[in-house]
């Protein structure tokens, strides 16, 4: 996997005096780029200075007031006093980051209200109400209350257990309490322009990795090659990188210490342990910058582990149940060999425990047929058949693809997608729940997304999507597409045709047929790889390519969605397609209707140069994601195709064998 731990171009140098007369060496995390970045600073240098400095150099959208340092989660205080007063070794990691608050503030207003991490909803209403009515004369007339969807929020409960996304909206809501006076309700919304929790998604998705290790065996000592994989929740380990079913799980919520074991090197190997309640897990590195290897794994699973906890600690008591239930279920079924594992991440949201006695550790659905009711046809193609079904014992909907044993072309294209749904499991990306060999055909039993895709919407519509829900969209998927990369994942077939969208407005990445792994930085096409005007220069050239691949793909899709086509229809068959790869990037037909910022953003999607492309997480912080409209500004668009939608649908009566 791709080394996050950035150097500068001379660090070799750096490192070897890490803390000269002029200065300490030091790897600072800041918000906008995934991982650590080496700087040197004076020792007479206020923490103070560094953080403004810090603060000056992000982008404009990104710079605030309320930054502070952190190390290990503990934050540095005493800002006035010199960095060489904390002891800092030579190389330590830190990190720039706002604590754990929420900020609020009215559209177009310069002034921000925060809401920090133990305020209830009652004190927050008062603050809010106060920023939002303090000038009006007769606010002392009025109750107030906050409101997120229609929902008010409870009183009592603390505000961070709400866990709003940057993006979301709150009402603050006045009521008269006296209706005799004659005053009319008001109401004024507010949208969070920073969440900690879409910052700490953020970091999370950076601090993924996985690879080969040595691991030392338990009970005789011996040092085997394991494949591990470290996500947000856990350490599992595997016996190869093929291999479906994880040998063990460490939990990082439990991690109690991670250090390196420099007192048992031997053979150049570089080794670090992992401790949790009852086990300590020994793991080494080992060949060319096998201590530069260890020292990341060590410092990825702290860092996770810091994240991992903060979770934890706004989770409610519901929420800490059921994830504690599916945890002793994923020891328990490991260690008795249990054939029900869910090990491997479970089924992806939405979520129901009763899912999972259905489905073993390797994704075959055990349950009879008779648990599906099968309600209507979806659509036909070359794959074979969906139908929507109901599992009868949840009555939740599911979409299942039926494809006939026979075809091999088309089994080895679903099996590939099959791989891909189990490696990845996000709310933007289609949920795969299992496999059911039933006689001659194979059920693929998936997320059933009602309203289709967004190409079906524009198609039946007759209407092209608005900035707004192009924006809307486009974070979606940006969030998809962060997850398979993290992965090690490539779409290669991203487009509006496979962006899915369920009848209550969410956006799912889908169709996997043509995904591959990224089991090098760089992969060399062979031949074309996905929808023609879709492709990326690289790949129409049959040159390397990576996963910024996919974010050139998504930049033609965001012209799709609000003009109606992609760019380029003028060629119309492949033996033209080269010369797309000669021509300047694509623009929007009218320049003038559309924001700066959407205009940015689409061009730096469609930079010609994949080395120059920007990645998913990068495009995540752009100004023109920051402040997203929530599913509502899908509502009326959605209401307007999802009868007709569903009226062209033909209802399976009788036995569909």
């Amino acid at each position: 996997m791709t080394s996050f731990v950035r150097k500068a171009a001379s660090s070799r140098d750096l490192i070897a005096d890490p803390q000269s007369s002029t200065g300490l060496l030091l790897y600072v995390n800041i918000p906008s780029m995934s991982g650590y970045s080496l700087k040197k600073y004076a020792t007479d240098m206020k923490l103070k200075d560094i953080i403004a400095k810090l603060n000056s150099g992000l982008p404009e959208n990104q710079r605030s007031s309320r930054y502070h340092l952190f190390q290990n989660g503990l934050r540095f205080m005493d800002e006035d006093r010199e960095l060489q007063s904390f002891h800092l070794r030579p190389l330590s990691h830190i990190e720039l980051k706002r604590a754990v608050e929420f900020e609020l503030g009215l559209p177009g207003e310069v002034q921000f209200v925060y809401i920090n991490e133990v305020s209830t909803v009652n004190e927050a209403t008062k603050d809010l109400a106060a920023y939002c009515y303090g000038k009006d004369k007769n606010a002392r007339y009025y109750n107030f209350v906050l409101k997120y969807q229609g929902t008010t929020l409870e009183a009592d409960k603390c505000f961070m257990r709400y866990k709003f996304k940057q993006g979301n909206q709150i009402e603050v809501f006045a009521s008269p309490k006296d209706p005799s006076q004659n005053l009319l309700p008001m109401s004024k919304t507010l949208e969070i322009t920073y969440s900690p929790f879409t910052a700490r998604e953020v970091q999370q998705q950076a601090f993924r990795k996985q690879g080969w290790l040595k691991k030392e065996g338990l009970k005789h000592k011996t040092w085997k090659k394991r494949w591990f994989v470290l996500d947000h929740e856990k350490l599992q380990y595997y016996e190869t990188d093929k291999t479906k079913k994880p040998l063990g799980v460490l939990y990082l919520d439990e991690l109690q210490d991670c250090f390196r074991e420099d007192g048992i090197n031997q053979n150049g190997w570089f080794y670090l342990s992992m401790v949790v309640p009852g086990r300590k897990l020994t793991m080494a590195a080992w060949g060319e910058n096998a201590e530069e290897e260890r020292d990341q794994w060590m410092l990825y699973i702290k860092n996770l582990a810091v994240l991992a906890r903060a979770d934890f600690q706004f989770d409610d008591e519901e929420e800490i149940r059921d994830r504690r239930s599916r945890r002793d279920t994923t020891l328990t079924h490991r260690v008795k060999g249990f054939d029900t594992s869910i090990a491997n991440g479970g089924i992806s949201e939405p979520y129901n425990p009763r899912h999972v006695s259905h489905v073993t550790s390797d994704w075959k659905w055990t349950g009879d047929v008779n648990a599906f009711t099968l309600e209507e046809f979806l659509g036909k193609g070359v794959s074979g058949t969906v139908l929507r079904a109901k599992v009868r014992d949840v009555n939740f909907d599911v979409a299942i693809k039926i494809i006939n044993q026979g075809n091999k072309n088309i089994q080895a294209e679903i099996e590939k997608e099959i791989e891909v749904l189990k490696k990845c499991k996000h709310t933007n990306i289609v949920a795969y729940y299992g496999t059911k060999i039933q006689k001659d055909q194979i059920w693929i039993i998936m997320d059933y997304c009602g309203v289709g895709s967004v190409k079906d919407i524009i198609k039946i519509s007759q209407d092209t999507l608005t900035e707004k829900q192009a924006q809307y969209v486009l974070k979606g998927t940006m969030k998809g597409l962060i997850c398979l990369h993290s992965n090690s994942i490539l779409h290669l077939d991203i487009k509006s045709a496979n962006i899915l969208m369920t009848e209550n407005g969410e956006v799912k990445l889908a169709d996997f047929g043509v995904s591959t792994q990224l089991s090098h930085a760089f992969l060399t096409a062979t031949q074309y790889v996905g929808s023609p005007l879709f492709m990326s220069p690289e790949v129409i050239r049959r040159d390397v390519y990576n996963h910024k691949t996919d974010i050139w793909s998504l930049g033609i899709t965001a012209i799709e969605m609000v003009e109606g086509d992609p760019p380029n229809t003028d060629i119309d068959s492949l033996e033209k397609l080269p010369l797309l790869a000669e021509r300047p990037p694509p623009t929007f037909r009218n320049q003038k209707i559309w924001s700066e910022m959407f205009k940015d953003f689409v061009a730096r999607m469609l930079i010609k140069d994949q080395n120059e492309r920007p990645s998913a997480v990068d495009l995540d912080l752009h100004p023109f994601l920051q402040v997203v409209a929530g599913k509502e500004v899908m509502n009326e668009l959605l209401d307007s195709v999802r009868d007709l939608i569903l009226s062209k649908r033909k209802k399976i009566t009788g036995s569909f064998f």
